[in-house]
């Protein structure tokens, strides 16, 4: 009976899960490799959004996926936009906090920290596609411990 009890709160759960998963459409969803050796300043990280298939408004997030060799308390991006149909251009300044205070990261992981970080929301109509850019802007012309950056897309 004990058991039965436990798999119904296991397949509620899961229910629920399923459910809010539905509210959020993720239309692009992509991370980029850096250099082992580090991320150069000049090594800008580019995405090409496929076209829209629905008007309506859609959240743009940043991922930022660190290791231990991370020298930073916080990292500085500059994500340039471009709308490929109208030329449309922005540009955003993210300024992401990836280590606490006390050297701890903030991400969630083991030896890899994956960091989320809201960009922005967009008002994209059907037919629209994006061209994204992204590069650092930290002092390092080098910058280590730096894996993976990407760029989600979803409608609300």
């Amino acid at each position: 009976m004990r058991r039965n009890n436990h798999t119904l709160l296991y397949i509620g759960g899961l229910f629920v899960l399923l459910l809010m998963a539905c509210n959020q459409q993720t239309v692009y969803n992509r991370y980029l490799h850096t250099s082992l050796n580090g991320w150069e300043r000049n090594d800008t990280l580019r995405y090409v959004i496929p076209t829209i298939q629905k008007d309506g408004n859609y959240m743009e997030e940043i991922g930022v996926r660190i290791n231990g060799n991370y020298p930073f308390m916080k990292l500085c991006l500059i994500i340039e936009q471009t709308k490929i149909n109208t030329h449309e251009k922005r540009t955003d300044t993210l300024l992401c906090d990836l280590i606490n205070k006390r050297g701890h990261p903030l991400g969630s992981g083991i030896s890899k920290y994956q960091n989320t970080f809201h960009l922005t929301t967009l008002q994209l109509s059907k037919g629209d596609s994006l061209r994204i850019c992204v590069r650092h802007d930290m002092k390092r012309e080098m910058l280590p411990g730096i894996s993976e950056v990407g760029v989600r897309l979803y409608k609300r």
